[in-house]
């Protein structure tokens, strides 16, 4: 009996064993699934080590392995509890993913069912791009991708995932998004578009679905002209000559300024353009800065654009002599002297500010009113006894503001505020925007202006006089503007804004009148056919460079056609076109400077010097000096340059155009 007792103990202890190694071994199984590597893996392979798992177990349980003393028992309990305190601990780990991953262990996606998740995925482009909102249901299988559309960059993209037991994970390109509970679709998850090629749903390592993105990119603006003009007027304006363009429109254009060969490390001034939501932008626009600390002196001049996107595409227009305000009065010459010695004042700073004080001093400080000893007292201490760093540009702040109300000329900041209502004008027109709005605009830069004649200073020649604008013509010339914006020529509807635009940048009051506007259209003409001229001159001159070699090989024999191979011929046949396209350009500007004599434009100086300069570079290209026929080319274009310098001068003031519009008026 005993020994049948130690038999069944002996057997006993020998089944304890099995089952601790059958629990060690799903122990491990559990840890190896807590890892959740079963995503990176194969459906199968899970529900092949699952069907073994449970086969070793069954025969650990059933017959066990002997042991042979006790002592073989503790060390099996011992690596149980190590395997039991090991798993817990990843569980804290896992934390509230443990659900999901043991019972992803427990049940393989290959032996059992699990639901089918649906997704949508509602595409949202950006407003600017003209795209239309759409929806998707996606086939959440990953082994068959299911191609989406082209989606813009910016779009924003929303995924909803219903119908699923688990929160599951985002990832487009570089991003990683966890959904949000939603109680109506289950899951939903948000991405912006920017270079992602595709996104994918996982649930912890599976991959739930994967979908590519055909991504239609957003172009950075492209700045294919800006061009610096100096305004010969005595308020601080320049122009700038732009061409601008974006594939999905332009939001915001600045302007700003910085010592020469800083670029944007010091930023002096930066003015916000009226140029926004438009594709092509191609027009001039004026900038007054006057209140730099550039003004005066040389500078970059920087241009900066950004579309919708938030793209953005700078050009810097290099060394550049900028203008400055001028004042008549004496005493608000000595302030804004001041003002510019305290750019760097070094050591002489408070020599400046005793200089301010005694500015209160003149024989004409009893005139003074109040505000005038308030500003140079708070100047001064700013100066002298400065509390933080914004103090000593408070101070220069005051003195320009200071310089300008004792200069007592309320027209520059008139002017300022017509030329930007311009500039919107011209932006509306630009957007081909309805009627209404054009007109609403219309009304703002009429008040504008009625309140410009309003204002009673006294004049000068070399300013803008208001007594002598001509609101009738002007409200005549606005009627124009209506009427070519209803029938949709907003093309000419914005060279009549140009035109009352020119009139008040150059001071031209006989300009802004209809009867000035032909003189306007004429010039306008020019300018047009003189860039078109300068452009094909250009294109000749870059086609000479790239081919001047193979052109005076073949230019000796354009009249002996012996023995000529057929590049030769080729390139005889191509010299020729580009001789006979320099005639004809010559003959263009002999017709533009006949047009333009008969308008009372003479700039015949400038018209036979080009004619000789043409044939003399013909001549050269035929004689296959190609050199002299470059320099010959390039003196043209700065002749053609000289010409257009001229129309500029005549959209300034001028008493001799003023007084042959006059006479011309008077017949």
């Amino acid at each position: 009996m005993v020994e049948l007792a130690e038999k069944y103990k002996e057997r006993g202890s020998v089944f304890f064993i099995g089952f601790l190694q059958a629990l060690m071994l799903v122990c491990g199984y559990l840890m190896i699934s807590l890892l959740d590597i079963w995503g990176y893996f194969p459906a199968i392979v899970q529900a092949i080590i699952y069907v073994f798992l449970g086969i070793f177990v069954i025969l650990f349980i059933a017959r066990g392995f002997k042991s042979g003393s006790n002592s073989s028992i503790k060390n099996i309990l011992k690596m149980t509890f190590l395997c039991l305190t090991i798993m817990t601990i990843l569980i804290l780990l896992v934390g509230s993913d443990s659900k999901r991953l043991i019972e992803i262990a427990l049940k393989p996606r290959a032996i059992f069912s699990y639901p089918i998740p649906e997704i949508i995925m509602t595409a949202i482009p950006p407003n600017y791009s003209g795209k239309l909102e759409f929806t998707e249901y996606l086939d959440p299988n990953s082994d068959q991708a299911t191609t989406v559309r082209t989606i813009p960059e910016g779009s924003k993209i929303s995924v909803r995932v219903s119908n699923i037991g688990y929160r599951p994970t985002l990832i487009a390109g570089h991003q990683r998004i966890d959904f949000k509970s939603d109680e109506k679709v289950g899951f939903i998850a948000e991405f912006t578009v920017n270079d992602e090629l595709s996104f994918q749903i996982k649930e912890g390592s599976r991959i739930v679905g994967q979908w590519p993105m055909a991504v239609l990119e957003d172009d950075t603006p492209n700045i294919e002209r800006a061009d610096y003009e100096l305004i010969q007027t005595d308020e601080g304006f320049f122009g700038l000559s732009l061409s601008l363009s974006d594939d999905y429109g332009l939001k915001e254009v600045t302007v700003s300024l910085s010592p020469v060969g800083k670029g944007a490390d010091i930023i002096s001034d930066q003015k916000k353009l009226a140029i926004s939501d438009l594709k092509e932008f191609s027009d001039d626009v004026y900038v007054n800065m006057a209140s730099s600390d550039l003004a005066g002196l040389r500078g970059d001049v920087m241009l900066d654009v950004m579309d919708y996107a938030g793209q953005k595409r700078r050009t810097i227009i290099p060394n550049i002599s900028l203008p400055e305000r001028y004042f008549s009065n004496p005493l608000a010459r000595k302030i804004i002297h001041i003002r510019k010695s305290l750019i760097d004042p070094s050591e002489h700073i408070d020599s400046l500010a005793r200089e301010l004080m005694a500015l209160g001093l003149t024989e004409s400080s009893d005139l003074m009113p109040i505000t005038y000893y308030v500003a140079l007292r708070s100047a001064y201490w700013r100066l002298t006894k400065p509390k933080d760093d914004n103090d000593f540009k408070s101070a220069r702040d005051i003195l320009w503001n200071l310089a300008n109300d004792l200069e007592g000329d309320i027209r520059v900041q008139f002017k300022t505020e017509i030329l930007t209502q311009l500039s919107l004008l011209k932006t509306i027109l630009h957007q081909e925007k309805a009627v209404p709005e054009i007109k609403e605009q219309l009304l703002a830069l009429d008040k504008k202006i009625v309140l410009l004649i309003r204002a009673k200073e006294q004049s000068f020649k070399d300013r803008l006089d208001p007594t002598q604008l001509n609101i009738k013509a002007l409200r005549r010339i606005y009627e124009k503007i209506l009427a070519h914006s209803y029938y949709g020529k907003y093309d000419l509807a914005l060279d009549l804004v140009t035109f009352i635009e020119q009139g008040f940048v150059y001071n031209n009051t006989i300009l802004l009148s209809e009867q000035g506007y032909e003189y306007f259209v004429k010039i306008n003409q020019a300018r047009t056919t003189l860039n078109i001229i300068k452009t094909e001159q250009r294109k000749i001159i870059s086609f000479m460079f790239k081919n001047s070699t193979k052109l005076e090989l073949a230019s000796g024999d354009i009249k002996d056609n012996i023995m000529m191979d057929k590049s030769t011929l080729v390139q005889n046949k191509s010299l020729k076109n580009w001789i006979g396209m320099q005639e004809k350009l010559g003959e263009d500007i002999h017709d533009l400077g006949r047009t333009l004599l008969l308008s009372g434009i003479d700039v015949a100086a400038f018209t036979i010097a080009a004619h000789d300069l043409i044939q003399d570079a013909i001549y050269n290209m035929q004689n296959g000096d190609m050199q002299s026929a470059m320099g010959d080319q390039n003196e043209i274009l700065t002749i053609f340059q000289g010409i257009d310098n001229q129309l500029r001068e005549k959209m300034k003031y001028n008493s001799r155009l003023d007084d042959k519009i006059k006479i011309r008026n008077s017949m």
